[in-house]
């Protein structure tokens, strides 16, 4: 008997001590990695054109506007200044104006082939509204209208817009691809029992994982 409640103490005491386990830490995120979204975000800058690649649809239209507004506004190079079309013909009275209003105009239909938001083409008509405005005064209008150049304006704004679209288009596409990798990196993991690497844009370090062993009581405690 005594050898039987030996026994029996012993399997008590076996059950009452804490199990241990082991447990597989992840290794720790590099803080100090920048993403491909935020790198490419930087790279890609409206100011910067050269780094901006247009569609084909929107290279072609801004071509053909900087074109109408070259003709229109500074075609002719005199030296000191440059001319178009357009205030040679403001000097008609009248139907001079009316004929540079509607070849305004179509500089803006044409613009408006690269889907541009109505709050840029009313701020074109403005312009084509100052300068139709400016040469119905005598002589200082036509000088007015020289100055004021609304083509060349409405060109420039208008390139500024799809630069700065296709600028946001090709941020937020990298910003997307860097959010599938990094998706990606816990599925690797996952099946990697010993390392975890990081593969695809060129970001993490392969890092093996951390085995920490951690009483049972520990853990229930917490």
């Amino acid at each position: 008997m005594p050898k039987q409640q030996q026994q029996q103490q012993q399997q008590q005491q076996q059950q009452q001590r804490p199990q241990e386990f082991v447990v597989t830490v992840p290794p720790n995120q590099d803080t100090n990695q920048v993403s491909i979204g935020s790198r490419i975000k930087k790279f890609f800058k409206a100011d910067d054109k050269k780094n901006i690649m247009l569609s084909q649809r929107d290279s072609d239209v801004l071509a053909k506007v900087k074109r109408r507004a070259k003709v229109l506004d500074t075609g002719l190079d005199l030296g000191v200044a440059k001319i178009g079309i357009d205030p040679i013909l403001g000097l008609v009275p009248v139907a001079g104006d009316a004929i540079t209003m509607f070849l305004a105009l179509r500089l803006i239909h044409t613009a408006q082939e690269a889907d541009i938001p109505k709050s840029l083409t009313q701020r074109m008509l403005l312009n084509v509204a100052i300068d139709f405005g400016l040469g119905l005064v005598p002589v200082l209008g036509d000088i007015g209208d020289f100055l004021f150049k609304a083509n060349d304006k409405n060109a420039k704004l208008f390139e500024e817009f799809i630069y700065e679209r296709a600028a946001k288009q090709a941020a937020q596409q990298a910003a997307a691809a860097a959010a599938v990798a990094n998706l990606a990196v816990p599925a690797v993991a996952s099946q990697s029992n010993t390392t975890t690497t990081s593969k695809g844009f060129g970001f993490g370090r392969s890092q093996k994982p951390q085995h920490t062993t951690i009483p049972m009581g520990t853990v229930a405690a917490v």
